[in-house]
């Protein structure tokens, strides 16, 4: 049901832990988040994202940046 005690219980620990996930603030959960990722998918570096938009957004200008350095597109093209 709503509000059951166990779920508020367990969203009232989060939020004393951690409320927000951004790149733009430091915290001290996201060094192992990365270290984690990184190890377990075999990646060099993780760049996580808090939305789809901001996702597919970095995916279009890395998409890019190949294109003009690999494949030597003219820029704005």
């Amino acid at each position: 049901g709503h509000c059951h005690p166990k779920v508020v219980d367990a969203l009232i620990e989060q939020a004393k832990r951690l409320t927000l996930s951004s790149r733009a603030f430091y915290n001290d959960k996201f060094p192992m988040l990365a270290e984690y990722l990184s190890h377990t998918l075999g990646y060099d570096m993780v760049l996580p994202m808090n939305t789809g938009a901001e996702g597919v957004e970095t995916a279009i200008k890395l998409a890019r940046k190949w294109g003009y350095e690999k494949k030597n597109i003219p820029k704005n093209e």
